[in-house]
C-alpha cells in the first residue's frame, strides 16, 4: 500500500492510545489512519506508552 504523506491530528491521539491499549498493532492503526507503522510507534513512544514486542497478539488470538 502506498501511503501519501500524511500528519496525525491532535485529535487522533485518544483514539490511538485506545485502539493500541484495545490490542490492535502499530501497523493495523497506522492503515486507519494512513500513515506508517513506525508513525503511530513514534507517537506512542513520545506519550510514554511502552511498545508491545513485535509479533504480540491478545491470548485468545493465538493458536
Amino acid at each position: 500500500m502506498v501511503r501519501t504523506r500524511q500528519r496525525l491530528a491532535e485529535g487522533d491521539v485518544d483514539e490511538i492510545v485506545r485502539l493500541y491499549e484495545s490490542g490492535l498493532t502499530t501497523t493495523e492503526i497506522g492503515e486507519r489512519f494512513g500513515v506508517y507503522a513506525s508513525t503511530i510507534g513514534r507517537k506512542l513512544k513520545k506519550l510514554g506508552i511502552e511498545l508491545r514486542a513485535p509479533g504480540w497478539r491478545p491470548a485468545d488470538e493465538r493458536s
